[in-house]
């Protein structure tokens, strides 16, 4: 039975059990595996921004196995963040036959981000997996298609944006793909009453 569970730096050794499991990871085309300094440096630089209170992670659980996870990298100074994923523990995979395991962290991150007010976010990938990704997680996520979305920027092969926290998820395709960054809305109505529970919660507290 799969459920999620946003973790804890205590739960980091269940992250790092998926990146072992599947060392290529998605960005890895080349067949090049990650090594055993690259995935503890990963480790320790999720602990940190853990702490930091920049990243949340949400990882999907198979009973006590860990069998993915969703990365988000907050972009506070603009109200939005980045997402990363998903890391499927399982080698030989395709994400036809892994995005219906995957929703449910997905639906879980989105969730959470929400409930924390922020209302948009940007992926990066390559440019011919985005229609197609977003078709496959709205057919099994409950909550992707609460979101509209816009391409922002087309990358091409090789090439930088100059907007540092997307060229640092860019450079993690190799060869010389052209990359989109695509940014998600959430759309008015279920905004809405997002923004009215905070304004209950929060009315009578001073600045």
């Amino acid at each position: 039975m799969y459920t999620t569970k946003l973790i804890s730096v205590e739960d980091l050794h269940l992250v790092e059990a998926v990146m072992r499991s599947n060392p290529r990871g998605p960005e890895r085309a080349n067949g090049e595996l990650m090594s055993d300094s690259e995935i503890k440096g990963t480790v320790a630089h999720y602990e940190q921004k853990i702490k930091e209170g920049v990243i949340k992670i949400v990882l999907l659980l198979d009973d006590d196995k860990p069998m993915a996870f969703y990365s988000a990298y907050i972009l506070s100074s603009v109200g939005g963040w980045v997402i990363h994923g998903p890391r499927v523990a399982e080698v030989n995979n395709s994400y036809i036959t892994t995005a219906k395991m995957c929703a449910p962290a997905l639906d879980t991150l989105l969730e959470h981000m929400e409930s924390l007010m922020y209302f948009k976010f940007w992926q990066v990938d390559a440019r011919n997996r985005h229609i197609h990704r977003r078709n496959l997680m709205e057919k099994y996520s409950k909550n992707q298609g609460r979101y509209d979305y816009y391409n922002e920027i087309l990358i091409p092969g090789g090439n930088k944006t100059g907007i540092v926290v997307f060229d640092n998820f860019a450079a993690q395709y190799v060869g010389t793909s052209d990359r989109m960054i695509r940014m998600f809305v959430l759309k008015q109505e279920y905004r809405d009453p997002l923004i009215e529970n905070y304004y209950e919660r929060n009315k009578n507290e001073t600045i």
